[in-house]
């Protein structure tokens, strides 16, 4: 399985034409994938909604986010 950032997911998604049988599935529109592409090109969909567009359509996160904890003191 290819792993891809978010971003690459998104718009492997939004303009591949393999994945708009998926997408339709997901309970989206054609419309929908339109507007959602004019907005996802120009930087205006949050990191939330991208995570839960890829969910919907079956996408699964393939590495958790980890955090360092900052050092005491600072």
């Amino acid at each position: 399985m290819a792993k891809l950032s978010t971003q690459l997911a998104l718009r492997v998604l939004l303009t591949d034409d393999d994945y708009l049988r998926t997408w339709l599935e997901a309970g989206y529109t054609k419309e929908d994938r339109s507007r959602l592409k004019y907005r996802f090109d120009r930087d205006q969909l949050s990191l939330d909604l991208m995570e839960e567009i890829l969910t919907r359509c079956g996408f699964t996160v393939a590495v958790e986010k980890q955090w360092n904890r900052p050092q005491k003191g600072h």
